[in-house]
């Protein structure tokens, strides 16, 4: 592996973390939000106004897509 590839992986990881710790940001916060309690939490995560989960789910998607997309050219 050169030089170059190297920073090219260490860059798309930094910004795949800093994606990582954004999207889970909302989780802690809507926790925080029902005072730690897990069954409130839970009834927030699962309800069918929740469009977060799906946009969550979309991103995790693309990112295994992009991931996958890397590896095989790579």
């Amino acid at each position: 592996m050169s030089l170059q590839e190297f920073n090219v992986s260490l860059i798309i990881s930094a910004i795949f973390t800093v994606l990582i710790i954004l999207a889970s940001g909302k989780f802690l916060l809507a926790l925080q939000q029902v005072g730690y309690r897990g069954n409130r939490f839970y009834r927030w995560f699962y309800s069918h106004k929740n469009q977060y989960r799906e946009r969550l789910m979309l991103l995790s998607l693309l990112s295994f897509l992009c991931f996958t997309v890397v590896g095989i050219t790579f």
